[in-house]
């Protein structure tokens, strides 16, 4: 897979958008109200969710060496829509203001593909996504750890996460697993890549779908 990608280095200042936090935010809450309503929900800001809001809003506008954002929590309390909403405020943001280009590089794009997805078309997938410079992988944890491959044992999720941070690619996650999880799940290795790589936003709402 080495050729699937090549090695660069975090630019200058890191991941990051230069406006105001509170500009940031204001489109982050657009975008994820936006999201609920195309989906026929009634939007609902809770303590939770605004704090989550401005978290998510003051790591993505303060230069840090982080590689993107890890959303953690239960089913159904607004992770997938909240990386739909980022996804739409860095577009948003693109489209306004050349800085975000020269920051990001968001103009490439940020396609959004989920982990089972990845396990079901390891090979193509790989391909088509390991090598852009941003990635949104959504529901981390649903997937089978590995699977044999004509007797060849594959491991998906360990090996993107793996050769994104080895090439120092950003990526966005949701999982319902917690950290501890994480480490159970995929071992206490690739849990400390994610907390060296992404900064953790708990999402600790109760499902909205009831």
């Amino acid at each position: 897979m080495r050729h699937l990608g090549n090695h660069r280095t975090i630019p200058k200042n890191g991941l990051h958008v230069d406006v105001p936090v509170e500009y940031f935010a204001k489109i982050l809450y657009a975008a994820y109200t936006n999201e609920i309503l195309n989906r026929g929900k009634e939007m609902i800001l809770t303590p939770e969710l605004e704090k989550n809001i401005w978290a998510i809003s003051r790591y993505l506008t303060t230069p840090n060496y982080r590689l993107g954002i890890f959303l953690a929590g239960p089913v159904g309390n607004g992770k997938t829509t909240m990386l739909h909403a980022i996804r739409e405020t860095f577009y948003f943001l693109a489209e306004t203001d050349r800085k975000v280009v020269e920051h990001t590089g968001i103009f490439n794009g940020c396609p959004i593909i989920t982990a089972k997805e990845i396990c079901k078309e390891y090979i193509a997938t790989a391909c088509t996504y390991l090598h852009r410079d941003f990635l949104m992988i959504d529901d981390i944890g649903h997937e089978a750890t590995e699977w044999n491959d004509y007797g060849s044992i594959k491991t998906p999720i360990i090996d993107f996460i793996e050769m994104r941070y080895a090439r120092l690619k950003y990526m966005f996650a949701s999982s319902n697993l917690s950290t501890q999880d994480i480490g159970r799940k995929y071992g206490q290795r690739i849990s400390d890549r994610l907390d060296d790589m992404m900064f953790l936003i708990d999402f600790t709402d109760d499902s909205f779908r009831e």
